[in-house]
């Protein structure tokens, strides 16, 4: 996911430096079509939830095809150095939800995202180790979870994927 190849389109991503660490925002974007179709197949209500009660198996399988979700697990480098995450926290935003998540439509607003799509949306905070730093180098990696065999071929992350954030 480099900023010169097509996923870019797909994923955006922002970073604040403050004095206790780094901030990074991770957008990805998802078309219409894509929730409309795994409404459809998994027999989706408007709020989301199934129409009938899902098997566990079912449930595991609706999750991982779930085109707004992606399970992996972010690294973040300053420097060289690895840093510690301190929180985060995920949010969806579709269009019917409208301003139903209050911190979800600001994040849109915030970057001027088009809401004709659907968007994920990723925090992930890290802290200084042991001082301030000065960044120079700033490096993103995000680890897929490894998935069920039957499972393979629904859409995700590559099994690993290093942004450069800077320089």
């Amino acid at each position: 996911l480099s900023p010169s190849s097509a996923a870019s389109d797909v994923y955006k991503r922002q970073m604040y430096c403050c004095s206790e660490g780094v901030v990074l925002d991770l957008l990805k974007k998802v078309p219409l079509e894509a929730l409309e179709r795994f409404a459809e197949k998994w027999g989706l209500e408007e709020n989301g939830e199934p129409r009938r009660e899902l098997t566990p198996a079912e449930q595991d399988a609706m999750e991982a095809e779930n085109p707004m979700e992606e399970r992996f697990r972010a690294e973040v480098t300053v420097n060289g150095q690895p840093l510690r995450e301190s929180t985060g926290y995920g949010r969806y935003w579709k269009p019917e939800d409208g301003c139903c998540d209050e911190d979800a439509d600001r994040v849109l607003e915030h970057y001027e995202l088009e809401r004709n799509c659907g968007w994920a949306i990723w925090r992930v905070c890290c802290l200084w180790n042991g001082g301030k730093l000065k960044p120079e180098t700033v490096e993103l990696t995000m680890t897929a979870e490894p998935r069920p065999a039957s499972l393979e071929n629904a859409p995700r992350l590559k099994p690993q994927v290093r942004l450069w954030l800077m320089p």
